[in-house]
């Protein structure tokens, strides 16, 4: 394949491993015709020859739309990218569909200067908005609703028996 493929056209300091091992074939058909793109299956179809189902979450209640419609490439590189095979590194690539100005705000979360991944699962959850658990139990595992000045920090608004997905 890499008489004709430049493996410099591949960027990314992540490599797929068909791709690192030459095991091209494993994705793709043979070609002759110079331009034809020829794999094997399509879209998730594809990648879920080797990826499996519940091992990524598309078997739970919520799933990411670009999952769930088998756009695995909307999100990933196939040949080589950023950790993970993504086309950019976490959270450039989220905000590339969610919108950034929600999450520039004067007071930041600052669970967010730890990545999405944080708190959200990338392909499938249980959970609204997929998140990784149920919102109160998430935000208690780095809160304590009942610590002297919580209540504070929320204007005045009596947190503790409250649901934090409110919010």
């Amino acid at each position: 394949c890499f008489e004709c493929h430049k493996r410099g056209d591949f960027q990314g300091k992540v490599a797929h491993e068909p791709w690192e091992k030459s095991e091209c074939l494993s994705c793709h058909k043979p070609h002759g015709k110079v331009g034809a793109l020829r794999l094997k299956r399509t879209g998730g179809d594809l990648c879920a020859e080797c990826h499996k189902a519940a091992d990524l979450g598309l078997e739970k209640g919520i799933v990411h739309d670009p999952a769930r419609k088998g756009n695995c490439t909307v999100c990933h590189d196939p040949h080589k990218g950023a950790p993970g095979l993504l086309e950019k590194a976490v959270p450039d690539l989220c905000m590339t569909c969610h919108d950034a100005q929600e999450f520039s705000r004067t007071h930041r979360h600052q669970p967010l200067e730890k990545g999405c991944g944080a708190c959200h699962e990338f392909h499938g959850s249980d959970f609204a908005g997929l998140l990784k658990s149920e919102p109160s139990a998430l935000c208690a595992q780095c809160h304590d609703a009942t610590a002297p000045g919580f209540t504070q920090k929320h204007s005045g608004y009596p947190v503790k028996d409250a649901d934090c997905g409110i919010c």
